[in-house]
C-alpha cells in the first residue's frame, strides 16, 4: 500500500531511497535529467519534507524495506526460468522483460505501487516451478504475466 497524499515521483523517490539511502542518487533515479550538484542540493531537501518522511518511516515500520530485498530473491526465479531450455520462449521472453523491469532497466518501477501485480505474477511463476517439479508440463497462458 502506498501513501496516496504523495505524488508518484515522491513516491519513487521514497522506494529508490529505501534500495539504497542516498538522498542524491534517489532523486537521479527519479529524475534521471538534473545535474549532479541540483540532485545534491534537491535530494536531502526531498527527503526532510514532511510527507516524504512520514512514508518512509511507515515503509521501514512495516518492513518494507527488507521486502525490497526480497528483490533479489525473485530475480533468482526470473532467472531460473530465463535459462531453462525447457521453459517456452514466450515464457522466458517475458521472464526476461519482468527481471529487466525489477532491474529498472526498462524505466520502470514495480516495487510500488503494482507490487501486488508483481507478487501475481511471481505466484503464478513459483506454481508453475512446483508443477514443473512434479512433472507436469507448464507453460503461462497468453496474457499472462503481463
Amino acid at each position: 500500500m502506498t501513501n496516496l497524499s504523495l505524488s508518484l515521483s515522491h513516491q519513487k523517490f521514497v522506494q529508490a531511497y529505501l534500495r539504497r539511502p542516498n538522498a542524491a542518487a534517489a532523486y537521479r533515479a527519479v529524475y534521471p535529467g538534473a545535474s549532479a550538484q541540483s540532485s545534491r542540493q534537491a535530494g536531502p531537501r526531498l527527503l526532510k519534507q514532511p510527507e516524504v518522511e512520514a512514508e518512509l518511516n511507515r515503509l521501514r515500520e512495516l518492513g518494507q524495506a527488507a521486502a525490497v530485498l526480497d528483490l533479489a530473491r525473485k530475480r533468482e526465479l526470473l532467472a531460473t526460468i530465463i535459462n531453462d531450455a525447457e521453459q517456452k520462449t514466450v515464457d522466458r521472453l517475458r521472464a526476461m522483460k519482468l527481471d529487466a523491469e525489477l532491474a529498472g532497466d526498462l524505466g520502470v518501477c514495480l516495487v510500488n505501487p503494482a507490487e501486488d501485480e508483481l507478487n501475481e505474477t511471481m505466484e503464478r511463476l513459483r506454481g508453475l516451478m512446483f508443477r514443473e517439479k512434479a512433472g507436469e508440463k507448464t507453460e503461462l497462458e497468453d496474457g499472462e504475466g503481463e
